[in-house]
């Protein structure tokens, strides 16, 4: 632990928020017992072989060097050195994660009223240091994709519904997913580069790919490949543009996705597709369970990373709810494939029903209470 001193500008946002209720503070009178303070701050820094100035917003003191000043007992104000004509002191308490970055700060105030003597205690939450908290990559095509403006009515992918369920001290959701991509053109395009130019060690990358890796490898958009796992290639000439691309299977694109992510330092979470809306001689919704589905789950266990079988999860669902008709005009923007905003919040709760299912992921210590409405999906 380390302890973190108030500056100035600190110590002024607090004055306002007593100023709040009321009390009678001299602010501009005090300025020299603030700068006596900062000057012992100094002299700490100086003994710690810090060369910083305690004007400094983000300065930190070793618990070593500050343990006579813990903020404990009766005597606390006069013991920290920051107590001010006995009616105020400011300090944080800051908990370091164990990536080294401080994954909270609580600032204690105490206030002693000038005529009354009656000391008042606030512990306020400051802030978590979420440049450095974990991030969630959400990478995928149209499926995922967060379209906020969108209507209610129109094309919505669960991504942009999923950070709801996660406490963001924990946790930030940056969602990547980009409609019109495969798992061969993220790559291919420099949408993942960008991704893995971000992750750093104790992020999450989630994935679902599949949409769009159908069809023919120099047709519609050069998006697909090759179906499968396997480890042929295929050499694809653009003639419009005169380039060659060499196209690798589905199962190979995850696999790199999966090793990269990895080296990196992050967990990575596949998804199998989200299913269509699409109905079986069965009456139920079709599973995919032998082509994307299936793929990416064994890309998943090739890999040794975490699974989450979303398409068979929301086709469950969408069983439960009724045939294909009720299905589609409550959850789908277009004939079979884009979800509307309930379908795209529907999907994004199946996620979390598979997430809750793999209790030892470390997702999944980073969702809130919300999550504990949703059944937790067990194979």
């Amino acid at each position: 632990m380390s302890f973190w001193i108030c500056n100035s500008t600190r110590t002024r946002a607090v004055y306002r928020f007593s100023r709040l209720y009321d009390y009678d503070y001299d602010y501009d009178g005090d300025r020299d017992e603030m700068d006596d303070s900062l000057g012992k701050i100094n002299e700490w820094l100086m003994e710690a072989g810090d060369k910083r100035d305690a004007s400094d917003p983000k300065v930190f003191l070793p618990a070593e060097l500050l343990k006579e000043y813990t903020p404990t007992g009766k005597n606390t104000p006069r013991t920290t050195g920051l107590w001010m004509k006995n009616r105020r002191w400011v300090c944080a308490l800051s908990v370091r994660a164990e990536s080294g970055s401080f994954s909270a700060v609580n600032c204690l105030e105490v206030v002693m009223h000038k005529l009354h003597g009656i000391i008042l205690l606030f512990s306020v939450f400051i802030s978590a240091a979420l440049a450095e908290s974990p991030v969630l990559y959400l990478i995928g095509d149209s499926t995922v994709e967060s379209r906020e403006s969108a209507g209610a009515d129109q094309q919505q992918g669960w991504g942009g519904k999923i950070d709801r369920y996660f406490t963001s001290s924990k946790v930030t959701v940056e969602n990547h997913a980009l409609g019109g991509t495969s798992s061969r053109t993220f790559r291919r395009d420099g949408h993942w580069q960008k991704v893995l130019d971000k992750i750093k060690p104790g992020d999450f990358v989630m994935m679902q790919f599949g949409h769009n890796d159908g069809g023919g490898l120099n047709r519609n958009k050069w998006k697909a490949s090759i179906k499968g796992m396997g480890d042929e290639t295929e050499e694809v000439t653009f003639e419009e543009e005169g380039k060659t691309e060499t196209v690798h299977s589905y199962g190979w694109y995850m696999k790199q996705y999966i090793r990269e992510a990895k080296e990196k330092g992050a967990t990575v979470i596949v998804c199998s597709p989200v299913p269509r809306c699409i109905w079986g001689d069965n009456g139920k919704c079709g599973r995919d369970d032998k082509g994307y589905g299936g793929w990416s789950r064994q890309a998943a266990k090739d890999e040794g990373v975490w699974f989450i079988d979303l398409n068979e999860i929301v086709a469950q669902h969408y069983d439960k709810v009724g045939d294909r008709d009720e299905v589609h005009d409550m959850y789908f923007a277009d004939e079979h494939t884009h979800t509307n905003r309930r379908g795209a919040e529907q999907n994004a709760a199946c996620v979390i029903s598979g997430l809750r299912g793999l209790r030892n992921c470390p997702l999944y210590n980073c969702m809130n209470s919300k999550t504990l409405k949703i059944r937790a999906y067990q194979e």
